[in-house]
């Protein structure tokens, strides 16, 4: 039942697993003035309706995203990281998105 967590970025969390959340709209974990240096995993496989994700300068995260279940998602934020890899939906409705 969740759709938005808040801004998780203070937290520095190290994990972050929502792959049970299928009704989350809005993920933030980075943030353009913080770095967060703990986050090495993030799972939000089954997010159908995913339309947001921040996880900038989370520098540790190496790790590839899987989104392929995510068509609505909009903006995806990856700067800051060291992403390997991200998968996004076919055909999806993606407008903006920063890389590494």
């Amino acid at each position: 039942m969740i759709v938005d967590v808040g801004d998780l970025s203070k937290f520095s969390p190290n994990e972050i697993r929502f792959s049970n959340a299928s009704r989350l709209r809005r993920l933030k974990v980075g943030d353009a003035s913080r770095n967060n240096a703990n986050l090495t995993e993030l799972d939000v496989t089954n997010s159908s309706l995913l339309e947001y994700i921040n996880c900038m300068n989370c520098t540790n995260l190496a790790t590839p995203v899987d989104l392929s279940n995510s068509p609505r998602l909009k903006e995806a934020y990856f700067n800051g990281t060291k992403l390997t890899g991200v998968e996004f939906a076919d055909g999806g409705l993606l407008e903006t998105l920063y890389l590494p």
